[in-house]
């Protein structure tokens, strides 16, 4: 597995006692520099899975915001306060790259050294999901009522679920390739759920 692990021996820049791996200092509380290359499962005290505690990310990511905002810096020296903004503008970049499944899968895909990129239909090149996606759009595209886009609604949320249940088991057995086919699945679901909200939204609209 490559992944960028952050050094856990890091002497901090105030009291030079071991900082830790936390946004403060272990020691002395004081905001550290932003870690090169840190792992955003690490940032939240999170081991880098697929199913993930979501509920303890969200506890730890409101706690580091609390941690962080700029009304407890208003008084602490400017170092501080820069710290402080560049860590906050640090873990809300780590919590965007893993709170949504899709986005873990690929964080998880590059952590393991693997292509992770976006694909479109058009650069598609698993059949089965080629086939998927043309025949679930030319549905949308049929479909001319409310009834009818809820229907595939229902069918693509099922879909998601069912392709996340398999990158589970995909990424704890480290079954990479099956890992990286599944996240283009749920790339194109995702899509195709944007895209549902957005013809049910268009029928409301008309409705009215």
């Amino acid at each position: 597995m490559t992944r960028h692990d952050v050094d856990r021996t890091r002497p901090c820049w105030s009291c030079g006692h071991d900082a830790g791996v936390g946004v403060l200092c272990a020691h002395c509380q004081i905001v550290q520099p932003v870690a090169e290359g840190a792992d955003p499962f690490a940032v939240f005290g999170l081991e880098p899975h697929f199913d993930i505690d979501t509920p303890r990310l969200e506890r730890a990511y409101v706690d580091a915001q609390r941690r962080l905002h700029p009304d407890g810096f208003a008084t602490r020296p400017e170092r501080e306060r820069r710290l402080a903004a560049a860590q906050a503008v640090a873990i809300n970049a780590a919590y965007a790259s893993i709170k949504a499944p899709l986005a873990r899968a690929r964080t998880l895909l590059r952590q393991h050294g693997r292509d992770a990129g976006e694909a479109s239909t058009e650069t598609i090149d698993d059949p089965a999901v080629l086939m998927e996606a043309m025949e679930t759009r030319e549905a949308l595209a049929e479909a001319a009522d409310a009834d009818a886009v809820a229907d595939l609604g229902r069918r693509a949320a099922e879909a998601v679920r069912a392709c996340q249940d398999r990158l589970v088991a995909a990424f704890n057995t480290d079954n990479l390739d099956a890992a990286a086919r599944l996240t283009l699945r749920l790339a194109y679901l995702d899509k195709l759920a944007h895209e549902i909200k957005r013809k049910r939204l268009a029928l409301v609209g008309t409705a009215a």
